[in-house]
């Protein structure tokens, strides 16, 4: 665990298991309601291999079920964990209660 994934669980966040979008690194997702995360649902807070930070959107392009990837752009990147939290609180949502949007109950 690096120092930013130590600073995002003491904040709050989980480590996700799954990576479906295969990101270049690990995603995390807010660990309870009431905390700071990305707005849209295909937005992802990631933790790259190369130690950075970001808010990365996902889209598919191709024909679904059929051929395509998924293509990945930063929205945003950040040193630090608290420069994340508060750019979260001005162009992201609070978390409410329930499971992360990308959760399969056979996982």
């Amino acid at each position: 665990m690096n120092h930013l994934e130590e600073a995002l669980h003491r904040a709050g966040y989980a480590r996700s298991p799954n990576n479906i979008h295969s990101l270049p690194g690990s995603l995390w997702y807010a660990g309870g309601p009431g905390l700071p995360e990305p707005k849209g649902i295909m937005d992802e807070l990631l933790v790259g291999n190369d130690g950075s930070l970001q808010i990365v959107q996902s889209k598919f392009e191709g024909v679904p079920y059929v051929c395509g990837k998924y293509v990945h752009k930063t929205i945003a990147s950040f040193d630090s964990v608290p420069g994340m939290i508060e750019w979260l609180k001005v162009n992201g949502k609070v978390s409410k209660p329930g499971l992360p949007a990308f959760s399969n109950s056979w996982d």
